[in-house]
């Protein structure tokens, strides 16, 4: 009986471990100012804090920070009419094209490799790799980023994981695949 008693106690200390690359409860836009009328929802990363972003475009964020590392989740809202010039069937199809997605991604000023095409929820979008030299009062850093841009509408909604190092990056990869697979754009099946 004890032996059990000593299993589940290793187990329940295990937890935090497994819980790792995880989702927990939806996080869901509701009228949020920075969502700028585009209503999502996304999952939110176990092990994560929560928080209200300073930047304007980005509605939410999850951060995971130690004394070497910073690891955050973004996602970032931004509006643009001109969006609406294309059906969605005509961003399918040309972002399918290579030269397209390239021209695309370099407008965001990402340093971007690996742009393949994407879908979130029905959207069309691209997916990246990329790092941005960020320097900031007398610092300079570079971030290392995955970041998934889709089509919505007269939005454009974007996932992005963004880490100091990138072989964390890659090692929450997965996590980022997770988080894109739990978007949901509940409008679109309003009839």
């Amino acid at each position: 009986m004890r032996f059990y008693i000593y299993i589940y106690l290793y187990l329940l200390l295990l937890t935090p471990l497994f819980s790792i690359a995880q989702l927990g409860d939806y996080y869901y836009s509701d009228n949020h100012p920075k969502a700028k009328g585009l209503n999502f929802q996304v999952k939110s990363p176990i092990g994560f804090e929560q928080k209200e972003a300073v930047r304007p475009n980005i509605v939410q964020k999850w951060d995971n920070i130690s004394a070497d590392e910073l690891m955050s989740f973004n996602v970032l809202v931004y509006k643009d009419e001109s969006f609406k010039d294309y059906s969605i069937d005509e961003w399918k199809e040309g972002l399918r094209d290579k030269d397209i997605r390239e021209d695309f991604v370099g407008g965001m000023g990402a340093n971007a490799s690996n742009i393949k095409y994407f879908v979130l929820d029905n959207y069309p979008g691209v997916v990246f790799d990329g790092y941005q030299e960020i320097e900031r009062i007398d610092f300079n850093t570079r971030l290392y980023l995955i970041q998934a841009s889709v089509i919505v509408e007269s939005y454009m909604f974007i996932l992005q994981i963004i880490s100091d190092d990138k072989t964390s990056l890659n090692a929450n990869r997965n996590l980022f695949n997770l988080m894109a697979n739990s978007v949901v754009f509940p409008d679109q099946y309003n009839y």
